[in-house]
Protein backbone atom coordinates (compact mmCIF):
# COMPACT_ATOMS: atom_id res chain seq x y z
CA UNK A 1 0.00 0.00 0.00
CA UNK A 2 1.26 3.44 -0.77
CA UNK A 3 2.40 5.50 2.17
CA UNK A 4 -0.19 8.03 3.16
CA UNK A 5 1.10 11.41 3.87
CA UNK A 6 0.20 12.83 7.25
CA UNK A 7 -2.42 15.41 6.46
CA UNK A 8 -2.37 16.78 10.00
CA UNK A 9 -0.27 19.82 10.38
CA UNK A 10 2.27 19.73 13.21
CA UNK A 11 1.26 21.64 16.28
CA UNK A 12 2.91 24.95 16.71
CA UNK A 13 4.10 25.25 20.29
CA UNK A 14 3.71 28.71 21.69
CA UNK A 15 6.63 30.09 23.57
CA UNK A 16 6.05 29.95 27.33
CA UNK A 17 5.99 33.23 29.14
CA UNK A 18 8.68 33.60 31.77
CA UNK A 19 7.59 32.93 35.36
CA UNK A 20 8.63 36.39 36.40
CA UNK A 21 6.10 37.93 34.00
CA UNK A 22 3.01 39.28 35.72
CA UNK A 23 -0.22 39.44 33.74
CA UNK A 24 -2.52 42.04 35.16
CA UNK A 25 -5.45 43.35 33.14
CA UNK A 26 -6.56 46.93 33.30
CA UNK A 27 -10.00 45.85 34.55
CA UNK A 28 -8.41 43.88 37.43
CA UNK A 29 -6.43 46.89 38.55
CA UNK A 30 -9.46 49.14 38.24
CA UNK A 31 -11.64 46.79 40.26
CA UNK A 32 -8.98 46.42 42.94
CA UNK A 33 -8.54 50.16 43.23
CA UNK A 34 -12.31 50.66 43.39
CA UNK A 35 -12.78 48.05 46.13
CA UNK A 36 -10.16 49.73 48.29
CA UNK A 37 -12.09 53.03 48.09
CA UNK A 38 -9.01 54.79 46.80
CA UNK A 39 -9.78 58.24 45.51
CA UNK A 40 -7.54 58.87 42.56
CA UNK A 41 -9.63 61.41 40.65
CA UNK A 42 -7.84 64.27 42.34
CA UNK A 43 -4.43 63.06 41.18
CA UNK A 44 -3.20 65.15 38.27
CA UNK A 45 -2.35 63.03 35.26
CA UNK A 46 -3.60 59.86 36.91
CA UNK A 47 -5.27 58.41 33.80
CA UNK A 48 -2.13 58.71 31.74
CA UNK A 49 0.07 57.25 34.44
CA UNK A 50 -2.48 54.52 35.10
CA UNK A 51 -2.35 53.31 31.49
CA UNK A 52 1.45 53.56 31.52
CA UNK A 53 1.64 51.53 34.73
CA UNK A 54 -0.81 48.99 33.30
CA UNK A 55 1.38 48.55 30.22
CA UNK A 56 4.46 48.11 32.39
CA UNK A 57 2.71 45.49 34.48
CA UNK A 58 1.68 43.58 31.36
CA UNK A 59 5.33 43.30 30.32
CA UNK A 60 6.82 43.20 33.81
CA UNK A 61 10.08 41.27 33.86
CA UNK A 62 13.50 41.34 35.44
CA UNK A 63 14.40 44.38 33.41
CA UNK A 64 15.70 46.98 35.83
CA UNK A 65 14.47 49.99 33.86
CA UNK A 66 10.92 48.64 33.67
CA UNK A 67 10.94 48.05 37.41
CA UNK A 68 12.19 51.56 38.12
CA UNK A 69 9.51 53.11 35.92
CA UNK A 70 6.73 51.16 37.65
CA UNK A 71 8.05 52.06 41.12
CA UNK A 72 8.37 55.74 40.15
CA UNK A 73 4.74 55.90 39.00
CA UNK A 74 3.55 54.20 42.18
CA UNK A 75 5.53 56.55 44.42
CA UNK A 76 4.35 59.67 42.61
CA UNK A 77 0.66 59.06 43.42
CA UNK A 78 -0.82 58.99 46.90
CA UNK A 79 -3.62 56.71 45.69
CA UNK A 80 -1.19 53.94 44.71
CA UNK A 81 0.88 54.36 47.89
CA UNK A 82 -2.21 54.32 50.10
CA UNK A 83 -3.60 51.22 48.44
CA UNK A 84 -0.32 49.29 48.70
CA UNK A 85 0.13 50.45 52.29
CA UNK A 86 -3.33 49.16 53.24
CA UNK A 87 -2.59 45.77 51.69
CA UNK A 88 0.77 45.46 53.46
CA UNK A 89 -0.59 46.59 56.83
CA UNK A 90 -3.37 44.03 56.63
CA UNK A 91 -0.95 41.23 55.80
CA UNK A 92 1.50 42.30 58.53
CA UNK A 93 -1.33 42.36 61.07
CA UNK A 94 -2.41 38.87 60.03
CA UNK A 95 1.15 37.54 60.24
CA UNK A 96 1.70 39.11 63.66
CA UNK A 97 -1.48 37.47 64.91
CA UNK A 98 -0.35 34.09 63.60
CA UNK A 99 3.11 34.46 65.13
CA UNK A 100 1.61 35.41 68.50
CA UNK A 101 -0.66 32.35 68.38
CA UNK A 102 2.22 30.02 67.44
CA UNK A 103 4.45 31.43 70.19
CA UNK A 104 1.68 30.88 72.73
CA UNK A 105 1.18 27.27 71.58
CA UNK A 106 4.92 26.63 71.70
CA UNK A 107 5.18 28.09 75.20
CA UNK A 108 2.21 25.99 76.29
CA UNK A 109 3.93 22.82 75.03
CA UNK A 110 7.19 23.74 76.75
CA UNK A 111 5.38 24.38 80.03
CA UNK A 112 3.60 21.04 79.74
CA UNK A 113 6.98 19.30 79.41
CA UNK A 114 7.86 20.80 82.82
CA UNK A 115 4.72 19.62 84.62
CA UNK A 116 6.69 16.97 86.57
CA UNK A 117 9.36 19.46 87.67
CA UNK A 118 9.89 21.70 90.69
CA UNK A 119 12.54 24.33 91.41
CA UNK A 120 14.30 24.36 94.80
CA UNK A 121 15.90 27.68 95.74
CA UNK A 122 18.36 28.41 98.57
CA UNK A 123 20.03 25.01 99.12
CA UNK A 124 23.75 25.25 99.94
CA UNK A 125 25.96 24.15 97.06
CA UNK A 126 28.90 21.73 97.25
CA UNK A 127 31.74 21.12 94.80
CA UNK A 128 31.18 17.40 94.17
CA UNK A 129 27.58 17.09 95.22
CA UNK A 130 24.92 14.68 94.01
CA UNK A 131 21.91 16.87 93.32
CA UNK A 132 19.53 13.87 93.56
CA UNK A 133 20.66 13.24 97.15
CA UNK A 134 20.67 16.96 98.01
CA UNK A 135 17.14 17.41 96.70
CA UNK A 136 15.80 14.29 98.44
CA UNK A 137 17.39 15.42 101.72
CA UNK A 138 15.44 18.71 101.55
CA UNK A 139 12.22 17.02 100.40
CA UNK A 140 12.16 14.18 102.93
CA UNK A 141 13.44 16.11 105.96
CA UNK A 142 11.97 19.58 105.57
CA UNK A 143 8.94 19.18 103.32
CA UNK A 144 7.50 15.67 103.77
CA UNK A 145 9.20 14.88 107.11
CA UNK A 146 6.76 16.82 109.32
CA UNK A 147 3.92 14.70 107.84
CA UNK A 148 5.98 11.49 108.28
CA UNK A 149 6.02 10.71 104.58
CA UNK A 150 8.88 10.38 102.10
CA UNK A 151 9.79 9.50 98.53
CA UNK A 152 12.56 7.23 97.32
CA UNK A 153 15.37 7.89 94.87
CA UNK A 154 13.65 5.92 92.11
CA UNK A 155 10.89 8.56 92.11
CA UNK A 156 13.39 11.16 90.84
CA UNK A 157 14.09 11.00 87.10
CA UNK A 158 16.91 13.55 87.18
CA UNK A 159 18.04 16.78 88.80
CA UNK A 160 20.61 19.52 88.18
CA UNK A 161 21.69 23.01 89.14
CA UNK A 162 20.68 25.89 86.90
CA UNK A 163 23.11 28.44 85.49
CA UNK A 164 26.74 29.22 86.25
CA UNK A 165 28.16 29.08 89.79
CA UNK A 166 27.85 32.31 91.80
CA UNK A 167 29.61 33.63 94.89
CA UNK A 168 26.66 35.52 96.39
CA UNK A 169 24.07 32.72 96.49
CA UNK A 170 23.60 29.03 95.58
CA UNK A 171 22.07 28.08 92.26
CA UNK A 172 18.57 26.68 91.99
CA UNK A 173 18.00 22.94 91.64
CA UNK A 174 15.54 21.63 89.05
CA UNK A 175 14.07 18.26 90.06
CA UNK A 176 12.09 16.17 87.60
CA UNK A 177 9.98 13.38 89.11
CA UNK A 178 8.98 10.20 87.32
CA UNK A 179 5.30 10.99 87.86
CA UNK A 180 3.12 14.06 88.25
CA UNK A 181 1.58 12.55 91.40
CA UNK A 182 4.89 12.61 93.31
CA UNK A 183 5.61 16.12 92.13
CA UNK A 184 2.15 17.29 93.22
CA UNK A 185 2.65 15.68 96.66
CA UNK A 186 5.89 17.60 97.28
CA UNK A 187 4.55 20.89 95.95
CA UNK A 188 1.41 20.67 98.08
CA UNK A 189 3.52 20.36 101.27
CA UNK A 190 5.93 23.23 100.55
CA UNK A 191 4.39 25.30 103.35
CA UNK A 192 6.23 23.01 105.81
CA UNK A 193 9.36 25.02 104.95
CA UNK A 194 8.11 27.93 107.07
CA UNK A 195 9.56 26.40 110.24
CA UNK A 196 13.00 26.11 108.64
CA UNK A 197 12.89 29.58 107.11
CA UNK A 198 11.90 31.22 110.40
CA UNK A 199 15.09 29.92 112.06
CA UNK A 200 17.62 32.78 111.94
CA UNK A 201 20.54 30.32 112.25
CA UNK A 202 19.97 29.03 108.72
CA UNK A 203 22.19 30.81 106.19
CA UNK A 204 19.69 30.66 103.34
CA UNK A 205 15.93 30.40 103.19
CA UNK A 206 14.65 27.53 101.06
CA UNK A 207 11.71 27.87 98.68
CA UNK A 208 9.87 25.47 96.38
CA UNK A 209 8.42 26.82 93.13
CA UNK A 210 7.16 25.49 89.84
CA UNK A 211 9.58 25.33 86.92
CA UNK A 212 8.25 27.99 84.56
CA UNK A 213 9.18 28.94 81.01
CA UNK A 214 10.89 32.27 80.38
CA UNK A 215 7.65 33.88 79.18
CA UNK A 216 5.64 32.72 82.18
CA UNK A 217 8.39 33.75 84.56
CA UNK A 218 8.23 37.26 83.11
CA UNK A 219 4.45 37.26 83.62
CA UNK A 220 4.89 36.12 87.22
CA UNK A 221 7.40 38.91 87.91
CA UNK A 222 5.02 41.49 86.40
CA UNK A 223 2.11 40.17 88.49
CA UNK A 224 4.20 40.13 91.67
CA UNK A 225 5.05 43.76 91.06
CA UNK A 226 1.33 44.59 91.18
CA UNK A 227 1.09 42.56 94.41
CA UNK A 228 3.98 44.45 96.01
CA UNK A 229 2.18 47.67 95.17
CA UNK A 230 -0.72 46.25 97.25
CA UNK A 231 -3.08 46.51 94.31
CA UNK A 232 -4.07 42.80 94.49
CA UNK A 233 -4.59 40.43 97.40
CA UNK A 234 -2.37 37.51 96.36
CA UNK A 235 -0.48 35.86 93.50
CA UNK A 236 0.58 32.24 93.00
CA UNK A 237 1.15 29.59 90.32
CA UNK A 238 -0.80 26.41 89.66
CA UNK A 239 0.29 23.87 87.05
CA UNK A 240 2.26 26.50 85.18
CA UNK A 241 -0.53 29.08 85.23
CA UNK A 242 -0.12 32.48 86.88
CA UNK A 243 -3.02 33.13 89.26
CA UNK A 244 -4.00 36.37 90.99
CA UNK A 245 -6.79 37.41 93.35
CA UNK A 246 -8.03 40.97 93.68
CA UNK A 247 -9.09 42.60 96.95
CA UNK A 248 -12.72 41.92 96.03
CA UNK A 249 -12.01 38.18 95.72
CA UNK A 250 -12.06 37.89 91.91
CA UNK A 251 -9.52 35.39 90.55
CA UNK A 252 -7.50 36.01 87.39
CA UNK A 253 -5.52 33.62 85.20
CA UNK A 254 -2.54 35.30 83.54
CA UNK A 255 -1.38 33.66 80.32
CA UNK A 256 -0.36 36.65 78.18
CA UNK A 257 0.90 40.18 78.66
CA UNK A 258 -2.50 41.49 77.58
CA UNK A 259 -3.97 39.77 80.65
CA UNK A 260 -1.77 42.01 82.82
CA UNK A 261 -3.25 45.09 81.15
CA UNK A 262 -6.79 43.75 81.64
CA UNK A 263 -6.06 43.07 85.30
CA UNK A 264 -4.79 46.60 85.85
CA UNK A 265 -7.86 48.02 84.11
CA UNK A 266 -10.13 45.90 86.31
CA UNK A 267 -8.32 47.07 89.46
CA UNK A 268 -8.91 50.68 88.47
CA UNK A 269 -12.58 50.02 87.75
CA UNK A 270 -13.28 48.15 90.99
CA UNK A 271 -12.01 50.96 93.22
CA UNK A 272 -14.90 52.62 95.07
CA UNK A 273 -15.73 56.01 93.59
CA UNK A 274 -15.69 58.97 96.02
CA UNK A 275 -19.15 60.21 96.97
CA UNK A 276 -19.71 63.88 96.25
CA UNK A 277 -22.37 65.65 98.29
CA UNK A 278 -24.48 68.42 96.86
CA UNK A 279 -24.69 71.56 99.05
CA UNK A 280 -28.15 72.21 100.48
CA UNK A 281 -30.29 74.75 98.68
CA UNK A 282 -29.02 73.86 95.21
Amino acid sequence: MPNRKNKHKPRQHQAKRPRSEISTSESDISNTMAKSNVSYIEDTGFDQDFHTLNTLLETFSKDENTTKKAVTIILNHESFRSHISDILLEKVSTLESRIDSLEYQLDDLEQYSRRNCIKITGVAEGKEENTDEVALNVINKLILGPDKTSISLDKVERSHRVGKPRDDRPRDIIVKFTSYRDRALVYAKKSNLKTYNQNELNAHKIFINESLTRKRMDLLVATKKIFKEKRINSVWTYDGRIMAKTHTGKKWTITRSTDIDKLKEFIRSERPQPVTSTPAGR
